[in-house]
């Protein structure tokens, strides 16, 4: 009779301790793959935030523009003439006008003809009486030759009218000054109007008394 011998039982599967070495090489293999992605995103981030070289030593700045200079204006030929037209004008207006000044009537002298009782424009009355008083004039230009007495234009209230250019009112026109023989203060006022085209010029002459007893 064969004597029987059991069999051994087989040997476990060492098919899932493969699979589970296999499973974590590939994990390992995943993980430094991230590891490596990481790195690599974060040197990027890094080198993207630094500024750049020129920022972080060195500051440049803009060129400063130049001032504009003064912008110089050159009169135009227009503007030149008609400067110099108006100077020219202005000087023929001035010309002119002091060419009709003198053209126009002048009264060169006008004063009182000297006598005993007067000296100047002072009469000394000793009385009360009417003084007969002389004046004599020179005038240039004039058409009209009036003498008036207490009056600042002899045109309008002539004590004389239609007299020479030049002379005196003579013996033959008299004129008085008028004495009060007192303490009052008493004055007489004289003068020549001359008109021409227009034109007219007057001058006074104030007579003033004083009386000696």
């Amino acid at each position: 009779m064969t004597p029987y011998y059991p069999t051994s039982p087989p040997a476990p599967p060492q098919r899932s301790r493969r699979g589970l070495m296999v499973a974590l090489v590939v994990l390992g293999f995943v993980l430094m793959l991230a590891v490596a992605l990481i790195a690599l995103l974060l040197v990027r981030g890094t080198t993207s935030a630094v500024p750049p070289a020129t920022a972080t030593g060195v500051v440049l700045s803009a060129p400063t523009p130049a001032a504009p200079s003064p912008a110089t204006t050159i009169p135009s030929a227009a503007t030149t003439s008609a400067a110099a037209g108006g100077a020219q004008s202005k000087a023929t207006v001035t010309a002119t006008r002091t060419a009709t000044t003198a053209t126009g009537p002048q009264i060169a002298t006008f004063a009182v003809v000297p006598q005993s009782a007067i000296s100047g424009t002072t009469v000394t009355c000793t009385k009360a009486v009417n003084l007969a008083v002389d004046f004599r004039w020179v005038t240039t230009g004039a058409t009209g030759v009036y003498f008036g007495v207490m009056t600042m234009d002899a045109q309008q209230a002539p004590y004389f009218s239609d007299l020479p250019a030049s002379g005196s009112l003579g013996s033959g026109r008299t004129a008085v000054f008028p004495c009060y023989a007192d303490a009052g203060e008493h004055t007489q006022i004289y003068t020549l109007t001359l008109t021409s085209n227009g034109q007219k010029v007057s001058r006074t002459i104030t007579l003033t008394e004083k009386y000696v007893p």
